[in-house]
Formats: C-alpha cells, sequence, structure tokens
C-alpha cells in the first residue's frame, strides 16, 4: 500500500480515494445552489413588482369611483366649461365639463395618484337619472 494515498475496502477489494471527482462534484452543487438562489430572487422580485403594479391598479380605479360619486353629487349646480379637483388621500382627481346638452353631461375626468400613476376617462353622464351613459377610457399610465 502507498503510504501517501488513503486505501479502504469495498466488497473485499481495496478502492483508491477517487481523486479529481470531489471538487468538480462540489462545483456543481454549488453552481446548482447558486442558480436556484438567483431563479428564487428572480421570482420574488416578479411578484413584488406584480403586487405593486396591482396596488396602483387598485388605487386607480377606487379613485375613479370615488371621483364619480362626488362628481355626480355636485354636478346640479355646475355649467358647461367647468373644472375642479378632489383631493383624495391616495391622489387628486380633475374633471371638466367639456358639453353639456339637454339631457347629457360630457365630462372628462383625470385621477393622478401620489406616486404619479394617471387615467383619463370621458364620462357622458345622464342629466335626468344622473347615470353614467358612457365610459370611454382614454389615457391610462
Amino acid at each position: 500500500m502507498n503510504a501517501g494515498s488513503l486505501w479502504f475496502v469495498v466488497g473485499g477489494e481495496y478502492v483508491g480515494n477517487q481523486k479529481g471527482f470531489i471538487l468538480p462534484t462540489t462545483i456543481m452543487l454549488c453552481l446548482f445552489m447558486s442558480l436556484a438562489v438567483l431563479h428564487l430572487v428572480e421570482v420574488y422580485m416578479t411578484e413584488k413588482n406584480f403586487s405593486f403594479e396591482q396596488e396602483e391598479i387598485f388605487i386607480i380605479e377606487s379613485l375613479m369611483q370615488m371621483a364619480i360619486v362626488d362628481l355626480v353629487h355636485e354636478i346640479g349646480m355646475m355649467e358647461q366649461n367647468y373644472s375642479s379637483e378632489f383631493h383624495y388621500d391616495n391622489g387628486t382627481a380633475t374633471y371638466w365639463i367639456l358639453e353639456e346638452s339637454h339631457d347629457t353631461f360630457n365630462i372628462q375626468l383625470k385621477v393622478r395618484t401620489t406616486s404619479d400613476r394617471q387615467r383619463v376617462v370621458r364620462v357622458l353622464l345622464d342629466k335626468e337619472q344622473m347615470r353614467v351613459k358612457e365610459w370611454i377610457e382614454l389615457t391610462m399610465g
């Protein structure tokens, strides 16, 4: 037996140390674990961005709903070419009464969140029933 290498018995035979096997195996395992961790970090970042975008969409939608409700409550005392703003905790809503017919208000509404996202819609509002007749999305962003 050589004193410089380790020998052990497997099934009654002496087997060498398998030099050169452990280092490549360790490197492969480290590479695999690194790739797995990087993949998990990427998935986490994607989900975090998705969650932020969903929250922004929810805020814009809620601002739109609050602005329309407030607008319907105030619309009776307004006239053509009138504009104003509503201020909320999550942003502001600005509206303009563009033109008015005998039974419909034509209103442009822009909401902007505190993170500077905005959406602009044009709303046709029935004067008698105070209901939205038509909702046209102009911009989203």
